[in-house]
């Protein structure tokens, strides 16, 4: 069972302004690899909220869940939005495109792409959602 704190679940909605269960449920779901019902929340969640947590959130479940067609639209709308956003750039982005190469069946190229991101694991970015990628 995915390890989803309450810490985590209130980080998350300080972020993105979505409701609780719908933040919750996307990242258990997501994590749990149940590919509908993650999609179904992670909408929610981008319905609630079209911030650049909310996008990074979506696109980690679409792409955990294996829609890497949206998983890939939703990273690209992330890094345009917010080109000179650290966070964005060096952490999201790339955790999104490793997790998109996981669902491709591609685990050496997501290992590569995660390599640029463990410089910046200590900054806590991340430290809301379950990074299992």
């Amino acid at each position: 069972m995915a390890n989803i704190t309450a810490s985590m679940v209130k980080d998350l909605r300080d972020k993105t302004g979505a409701g609780m269960m719908d933040c919750k449920a996307a990242l258990t779901e997501a994590a749990l690899g149940n590919s509908a019902k993650a999609e179904q929340f992670a909408t929610e969640v981008m319905t609630q909220s079209a911030g650049k947590d909310s996008l990074a959130l979506a696109a980690l479940a679409y792409a955990r869940s294996g829609d890497i067609q949206r998983a890939r639209a939703l990273a690209g709308e992330l890094a345009k939005q917010y080109p000179t956003n650290p966070a964005v750039q060096k952490c999201w982005v790339p955790t999104v495109r490793a997790s998109i190469e996981i669902s491709r069946n591609n685990p050496a190229q997501a290992i590569d792409i995660l390599r640029s991101v463990a410089p910046y694991e200590l900054w806590g970015v991340l430290s809301s959602i379950p990074m299992s990628v």
